[in-house]
């Protein structure tokens, strides 16, 4: 109900000062059937075609606002909730709540991403804190956290990362390695 307000806000105003409400999202092909390896390449594909760069993270924010007119709101959101996908009429937004760090803050954005590009096919439930998630949910989240794996972590630019900082040959060393490339993106260590 608060994002609603926000977002009604932002139309109200943004038509007062006769700007376009329209997000110029497409759509990908992905389905509930699809296996996490496709939602990790279409990530790949979308950071390719948005231009993202190396380092996806620093640019997706204003790529999303600047190129795919989707509202970007960094609020503090109720407890338990780290981001949302919100469609009102022809306007999308995403939802982050900014007191996450910065790596989760960067995977939620492109894990809500693959909510808005899929929305018709794999439509996010309403929460409204009456009842539970559809069986498949589960499934659809794990494609979207592949999705953002491939959109902030684009094999051309972990190949990159890689051919500079090798992986660690003993195990003990791993941990540190992951750690430090997760930096470099701008992700957590998970993602």
């Amino acid at each position: 109900n608060q994002a609603g307000r926000w977002i009604a806000t932002y139309r109200h105003l943004s038509r007062l000062k006769g700007d376009s409400i329209n997000s110029s999202l497409t759509r990908v092909g992905l389905t509930i059937k699809s296996s996490f390896e496709e939602a990790i390449d279409e990530g790949d594909a979308v950071s390719r075609a948005l231009e993202l760069g190396n380092i996806p993270a620093i640019t997706l924010t204003s790529v999303l606002e600047d190129k795919l007119d989707t509202l970007v709101l960094l609020v503090d959101t109720i407890p338990g909730v780290s981001g949302a996908a919100c469609q009102l009429g022809p306007l999308n937004t995403i939802i982050i709540n900014r007191r996450e760090m910065e790596g989760r803050r960067s995977f939620d954005m492109g894990h809500e991403l693959f909510h808005l590009l899929t929305w018709d096919e794999m439509p996010p439930p309403y929460i409204d804190g009456n009842g539970d998630s559809p069986p498949h949910q589960k499934r659809v989240e794990q494609l979207a956290n592949s999705f953002s794996s491939g959109l902030l972590m684009p094999r051309h630019a972990v190949e990159n990362y890689v051919g500079k900082f090798p992986l660690p040959d003993s195990e003990d060393q791993f941990s540190t390695w992951i750690r430090e490339a997760a930096l470099y993106f701008h992700v957590s260590g998970q993602a």
